[in-house]
């Protein structure tokens, strides 16, 4: 009976050895799992905050160059106008820029005393 006995326990030992085991693989396969899933989770929000801060930054700049197009249409428009002014009164483009102080008007922070975004009195 001894040997019996000997044998069950080595094999309940063992059982529990192989439990033990087996229940640290399953820890240690979970916290993988739990860490890929942190990492898959920090990449998901990463991609979409570049994915944001893309589509952001391509609205924003889409804006700016529409403004860009209706400034200078604007522009465009008045320069037509002062032609025709000029034209009407005889004067010359220089006469009615410096009559109506436009280089004045058309910025406000000066790039010179003379020009100012590319128009000057000697235009």
């Amino acid at each position: 009976m001894r040997p019996c006995r000997t044998r069950r326990r080595a094999a309940q030992r063992l059982t529990h050895c192989l439990r033990r085991l087996n229940a640290e693989a399953d820890a240690i396969v979970t916290a993988r799992e739990e860490d890929v899933r942190r990492k898959q989770a920090s990449f998901f929000f990463f991609f979409f905050f570049l994915f944001f801060w893309v589509a952001l930054t391509e609205a924003v700049g889409q804006t700016h160059i529409r403004l860009l197009h209706e400034y200078n249409e604007t522009r465009d428009a008045a320069q037509v106008l002062f032609g025709q002014l000029a034209t009407l009164d005889g004067l010359t483009i220089q006469d009615v820029y410096g009559a109506n102080r436009v280089c004045a008007l058309i910025s406000l922070t000066p790039v010179s005393k003379t020009e100012r975004f590319g128009v000057s009195l000697d235009d």
